[in-house]
């Protein structure tokens, strides 16, 4: 005759681990839901600038304070690495499309051919609402201090117009991230460190 009292027992102690370890699994999944994700380095300062926008009006750090941006270069006749680039920025802009914190800047490193008409012509291209998306020329003396000293990815030995890097910049005007747009990882690590600094508080 089987026991039923110890049987009984026995499942009720089954049940009690069961219980218990289910009780732990939410416990850890509470936990790792509400652990933050850590907050992206500072890497410098910008200092101010201004360019040209494709409605040929000044534009520049003033216009974008308050603001997350991405800063990309390109020129518009390129046929290497910039329509890669610039179509992958075209789909972050998308994505954030709606949201009014976040801009983009597209500088030309090709301003005696990428006027404020080309490059208006350009965003359509892309069907850029170019309040939020903004498309830039000026001196290439300015454009070259603009990459090298402020933004930091161009040098004298790696001209600009080889970069295909994004640069994400907070809304206190920090640099906060490069990200290689030819990787292809670059592009998802900066679509989800935007959605980080708008989690930021301002």
């Amino acid at each position: 005759m089987p026991n039923f009292e110890t049987m009984n027992k026995s499942l009720s102690k089954i049940a009690v681990i069961i219980l218990a370890g289910f009780v732990g699994l939410a416990l850890l999944l509470n936990f790792l839901n509400k652990k933050q994700t850590p907050p992206l380095p500072v890497i410098s300062k910008l200092s101010s600038f201004e360019l040209t926008d494709s409605s040929n009006q000044p534009f520049g750090t003033k216009q974008l304070q308050g603001k997350i941006w991405v800063a990309h270069f390109l020129f518009t006749t390129c046929s290497g690495m910039c329509p890669i680039t610039t179509g992958k920025l075209a789909s972050l802009y998308r994505s954030y499309k709606l949201d009014k914190r976040v801009e983009f800047v597209s500088i030309s490193v090709n301003p005696d051919n990428d006027t404020s008409e080309v490059l208006s012509e350009f965003a359509k291209k892309y069907q850029a609402d170019t309040t939020q998306w903004h498309f830039l020329t000026g001196p290439i003396e300015k454009i070259q201090e603009v990459s090298e000293k402020i933004l930091k990815v161009g040098t004298v030995d790696e001209p600009v117009f080889h970069s295909g890097y994004f640069v994400l910049i907070d809304r206190h005007g920090q640099i906060r991230g490069y990200y290689d747009g030819m990787d292809q990882k670059g592009t998802p690590q900066l679509f989800k460190d935007i959605a980080v600094l708008l989690k930021e508080k301002s």
